[in-house]
C-alpha cells in the first residue's frame, strides 16, 4: 500500500515532502514564471521526485514559445 504524501508550503507553494500520493489544487502548488515562456506549474519539489514519470503544467501567452532550440555544428 502506498501512503499519502505529506504537503509542505515551500514559500513558492505546496510541494511533497515524503514519498507517496497526493492531491493538490493547481492555484496551491508550485509556480514559477517568465516573462518570456510564461508560467509553469511544478508539482515534484527538491524533497521528492518522480524518478519515472513527470508532469509540468505550462500557460503560455499568446505568441510566446515554450522553449528554445539550438543548432549543433556537428
Amino acid at each position: 500500500m502506498v501512503e499519502e504524501a505529506r504537503l509542505e508550503e515551500s514559500g513558492s507553494g505546496l510541494e511533497a515532502a515524503t514519498e507517496g500520493w497526493f492531491v493538490v489544487n493547481v492555484r496551491d502548488s508550485i509556480w514559477v514564471r517568465s516573462d518570456y515562456f510564461g508560467a509553469a506549474c511544478i508539482f515534484e519539489g527538491d524533497a521528492v521526485g518522480f524518478p519515472q514519470i513527470g508532469y509540468t503544467l505550462s500557460v503560455l501567452e499568446p505568441g510566446r514559445p515554450s522553449g528554445l532550440y539550438h543548432r549543433e555544428s556537428n
